[in-house]
């Protein structure tokens, strides 16, 4: 299984990192990571980086997709075809999706949200923009 993170990132931080992936994931980790007692130090780096997720807008989107079923705020997404299973849950910090395949179908439609989506595996140290996928 793999968990993803998406991340909306800031236009100018996208254009500082844009061929530094290596140092915005290590950013990222280290906010993810950080100790409970930096909890504002973490929520500040964190505005400083990314934008909030428009949570309301996504959910209206996946609200009326076939495929996709809603289940406490959790999105389950299923292709016979791929045989793939995909649970995805969308905060304003960040969208979160567990899957048991590589690159899931549903990030090609949330590469349609916003441009400027950087995904972290945390568990596998695996970073990328999303729109390079």
């Amino acid at each position: 299984m793999r968990k993803y993170y998406l991340f909306q990132i800031r236009k100018e931080f996208y254009e500082l990192y844009q061929n530094n992936t290596l140092a915005l994931y290590k950013l990222l980790y280290n906010i993810y990571k950080l100790d409970k007692n930096n909890f504002s130090y973490g929520i500040s780096l964190y505005n400083q980086l990314c934008e909030t997720i428009n949570v309301s807008h996504l959910k209206n989107y996946f609200q009326n997709k076939k495929n996709i079923i809603n289940k406490k705020n959790k999105y389950l997404f299923s292709s016979n075809q791929y045989y793939e299973k995909t649970i995805m849950q969308i905060n304003h910090s960040s969208i979160i999706i567990l899957t048991n395949v590589n690159i899931p179908c549903i990030l090609k439609i949330i590469n349609y949200y916003n441009k400027y989506i950087f995904i972290c595996d945390f568990n596998n140290s695996d970073y990328f923009w999303l729109k390079d996928r």
